[in-house]
């Protein structure tokens, strides 16, 4: 039994939604069934095997990842807060301003 990751497999897209590629280009864990074991030590290993690799970890870590802000974005927030701060200096010098808790 053995799995094999690379940047083009289905494996990894499934893994990793966001599309982001590991720093490896391949990796392989190869278990092999011993005379006397059964199939669900097999997998306990295999799976042992996973978590000493950090695959998961890593694919996981990048999950929550947040790509930054694009110039537009930028642009469209500071004309957000310098609008919000316009209306602030004129609902002050109408006196109907206050300041929320």
């Amino acid at each position: 039994m053995f799995i094999v990751l690379s940047n083009d497999s289905k494996i990894l897209r499934k893994l990793n939604p966001c599309g982001k590629i590991l720093h490896m280009t391949q990796i392989v864990i190869e278990v092999e069934k011993n005379q006397n074991e059964n199939a669900l030590n097999l997998l306990r290993r295999f799976t042992k095997k996973m978590q000493g690799s950090k695959i998961l970890n890593t694919v996981r870590g990048q999950k929550y990842t947040s790509r930054p802000d694009s110039k537009l974005r930028k642009k469209r927030r500071i004309l957000k807060s310098l609008a919000t701060g316009a209306r602030i200096e004129h609902l002050k010098k109408l006196g109907k301003y206050t300041k929320k808790k």
